[in-house]
This record gives structure tokens, sequence and C-alpha cells, in this order.
């Protein structure tokens, strides 16, 4: 029995089907390797995340814990500048940027309004937002900031990460898969601070309540 020659036709029918098929490996085989790249990127900003906090709990100073702080967001994120601001309690509305990184020419303060702030959670600050007119001299292109609160939920500061217009060129726009994880690590970087003002609070309670047992002692038979 001789096989049956196939025609043109069917012959370049086959051949659709199989460039078909080749292409829709190859959509395939980007699609896991995207996944891939994020899971890996995830994972590195987790451990980002464990070593932050493992760092900043034996920081000895609060600059050494605002560097750490913004070093774990650079390398977390992969930004070009980031600043720590703490709200100045002698000057309404103005930030002391109590750290920076990226930025030695950034100012020592920075106007703000608390509306600027309604939620606890991060926002990306595009060309034309209020910060890039309120704030030229950092020369943003685009930003995520962050802000953190005390326990009755009073604004404390708040952490700014972004790119400057010069910078466009070597790093990548900020893209809205960020504000989650850039939240989190705001809010914990908040609540480690948080904690370090009320450690330093009773350890200042207790020097003074050693020193003033140390003065009665005097005048008092133990």
């Amino acid at each position: 029995m001789t096989e049956r020659r196939r025609s043109y036709e069917e012959l370049e029918a086959i051949c659709t089907r199989l460039e078909a098929r080749a292409g829709e490996h190859l959509v395939l085989q980007r699609d896991l390797s995207r996944a891939k790249d994020q899971v890996d990127s995830e994972l590195m900003r987790f451990k980002s995340f464990q070593e932050y906090t493992t760092k900043t709990l034996d920081a000895d100073s609060d600059d050494t814990f605002y560097q750490l702080t913004l070093e774990a967001i650079i390398e977390a994120f992969e930004l070009e500048l980031a600043l720590f601001l703490r709200v100045d309690k002698e000057t309404p509305r103005r930030f002391r940027v109590a750290a920076r990184f990226g930025c030695d020419e950034a100012p020592d303060a920075l106007p703000f309004d608390p509306e600027w702030f309604p939620g606890a959670e991060s926002r990306i600050a595009e060309t034309g937002d209020v910060l890039f007119d309120q704030w030229p001299t950092l020369n943003l292109a685009t930003a995520i900031i962050c802000p953190f609160r005390d326990r009755e939920g009073n604004l404390e500061g708040a952490v700014l990460a972004g790119v400057t217009t010069d910078g466009m060129d070597f790093y990548e726009q900020i893209r809205d898969e960020i504000r989650v994880p850039f939240s989190v690590l705001v809010r914990q970087a908040g609540g480690l601070w948080i904690n370090r003002q009320l450690t330093a609070g009773v350890l200042a309670q207790n020097e003074r309540l050693s020193n003033l047992t140390k003065s009665y002692s005097r005048f008092v038979p133990f």
C-alpha cells in the first residue's frame, strides 16, 4: 500500500499549526520567566525585610536606625534615592529630613500638608503631583511616599523614595505593584521607631526614679 502524498495545501496547514504551537510555547515560556522573576524579587524583598528588622533592633542610635531603614528601601525596591522624614514638632506643617540616601543636596526641611496623607497607605506620585510642586529641589520624576503614625493616629513622619529626572535613564518607572510591600516596610519602620521612643522614655523614667531614690537615701534610712 503506497502512502498518499500530502498536497501543498495540507503541508502549509501543518506548518501553520506547528508555528502556532511554537508561538504558544514561546508565550508560555515568557510568562513563566516573568513569574519566576517576580517570585525571586519577592523572596529577595522578604529577605531584606527580615534582615532590616534584625539590624534595627540592635541599632545603637536614631541616626543608625534612619540609615538602616533607607538602605533597606533602596535594596528592596531598587530606587535611586530615599528620605526619612520626621514631623517637626516646633514648626507646624514642616518635615525635618532626618536622613537621606542618594540625594546629598536635599534640604534639611520640607513643607507638607496633612491632607496629602489621608490614610496609612503609600501612594505613587507622578509629574504634576503636589509633592513635585512643593519639593522642586528634589528634582523628582517619579516617587512613592508612605506616612507612619503614632499610637494615637497622629502623623509622625513619612518615608519617600523615588527617581530623579536625571536618573530615569538608569532606573525603571515605579510600578503600582510595589505600593503594598512599600507600605508594609514603612509601617514596620514606624512601629520600630515608636517602640524605640517608648523604650527610651521608660529608660529615662527609670533613671530619674533611680536618681530620686539615691537622693532620698541620704536623708531617709533604707
